[in-house]
């Protein structure tokens, strides 16, 4: 495994590996890029997934997904709306569905996107 920062990753090697996001879209810039093709809007402290707002500062998200550069990878995304969530949520991984939403370390919501 490689771990990389912000400005030290380029599109190939992205695409030629699977790739985890770990924290919100504003703490790297390519899983900033990547929000929109994986139908996910996080904007600041809400997300916004299947059509509905997470705002609560307990959310927090683990996503799985094709890499938008290379559908023979994947992404996996664990985000929170604060610090703490994220990383406490993020250890709980994907149980039989492409995304959970957690709320307050409780699972609330779980499924499969649909484009």
């Amino acid at each position: 495994m490689r771990i990389y920062k912000d400005f030290e990753v380029d599109e190939r090697e992205l695409a030629d590996h699977d790739v985890l996001f770990i924290g919100r879209p504003e703490t790297n810039r390519p899983w900033r890029r990547w929000a929109k093709p994986l139908a996910l809007d996080y904007d600041g402290e809400v997300f916004q997934l299947a059509g509905k707002d997470h705002s609560s500062e307990n959310d927090a998200l683990v996503l799985a997904a094709a890499n938008p550069l290379n559908k023979k990878h994947m992404v996996l995304i664990a985000a929170g709306n604060s610090p703490w969530h994220c990383a406490a949520d993020a250890q709980r991984g994907i149980r039989q569905s492409q995304y959970q939403i957690y709320d307050a370390g409780s699972r609330a919501i779980s499924g499969f996107l649909t484009k």
